[in-house]
């Protein structure tokens, strides 16, 4: 079973590389305490949390997960079998939650030159049953 991903922890990263592999919707869930049903994106999450990381192509980590937050599934499961640059921002103190953001024009040029470099069919790093490998196309511009 992949990890969940975990928004809070991406906050200050550089850069993230998903790439959103297959959803299973409605999936029963226990959220504080009261039965829910979600969406969960099982997806290759790649982290560059330094600059530097980044323009060595040298990731901090590498591995699929599930994304679970409504609004970051919701959006990432319209990119099934794609990949797009971003970095994860709060929405508080407005409200809480997360969303994707673009990164810096830059750091998009140094992800899909990653992306690029590593190969879109390179295997996912833990192996995933939910559907067979996809190569995914590189979208720069995601639509949120």
């Amino acid at each position: 079973m992949a990890p969940f991903f975990d928004p809070k922890k991406h906050l200050n990263h550089t850069a993230l590389l998903i790439e959103p592999r297959s959803i299973a919707r409605d999936v029963p869930s226990v959220y504080m305490g009261e039965e829910t049903r979600r969406d969960e994106v099982t997806a290759r999450v790649t982290v560059f949390a330094t600059m530097d990381e980044l323009r060595a192509g040298s990731p901090a980590s590498d591995s699929v997960q599930k994304i679970t937050h409504r609004m970051l599934a919701a959006d990432a499961s319209r990119l099934i079998g794609g990949a797009f640059p971003t970095v994860v921002a709060s929405l508080e103190p407005k409200r809480k939650g997360f969303v994707w953001r673009a990164p810096s024009s830059q750091v998009a040029q140094l992800l899909k030159a990653y992306y690029d470099k590593r190969g879109a069919s390179q295997p996912d790093p833990v192996p995933s049953f939910d559907e067979p490998p996809a190569a995914p196309a590189f979208d720069d511009e995601p639509p949120f």
